[in-house]
């Protein structure tokens, strides 16, 4: 099975073309991630499925720290959805591809500001 997790309140609550090429399609299912619970998600997948991303740098950043102190069993690959896709054009990537994520997401860099600690891909950014 793949699974394509997007945002649904993204891109003005407009769902991604990719996605609707790929509704009713066997072995895809379509999940919105702002309501999984990722360590439950990833035990309960099969060896063999995989996981898409559906979106940019945002939902990367998102997706890395929800998954701190997992280690992945699964293929997770992105998608582009995004508006600036700042981590394919930095690995030089097609944003009509989907990239495999596992290689670049393992002992990722951390920020610390105050109490908050975060990991980051390509790029980090805070309020003062």
């Amino acid at each position: 099975m793949k699974y394509y997790l997007y945002n649904p309140l993204a891109n003005n609550v407009t769902k991604p073309a990719v996605l609707k090429d790929l509704e009713g399609k066997e072995n895809v299912e379509l999940v919105e991630l702002i309501d999984i619970i990722y360590p439950e998600f990833l035990q309960t997948l099969k060896e063999e499925d995989e996981v898409v991303l559906v979106g940019g740098d945002g939902t990367i950043n998102y997706f890395i720290n929800a998954i701190e102190g997992i280690e992945l069993k699964n293929n997770v690959y992105i998608k582009s959805a995004g508006t600036g896709n700042d981590f394919l054009h930095d690995i030089e990537k097609g944003a009509d591809e989907e990239v495999l994520l596992n290689p670049y997401i393992n002992n990722l860099p951390k920020v610390y500001v105050k109490e908050l600690e975060k990991r980051f891909i390509n790029g980090i950014g805070y309020g003062i």
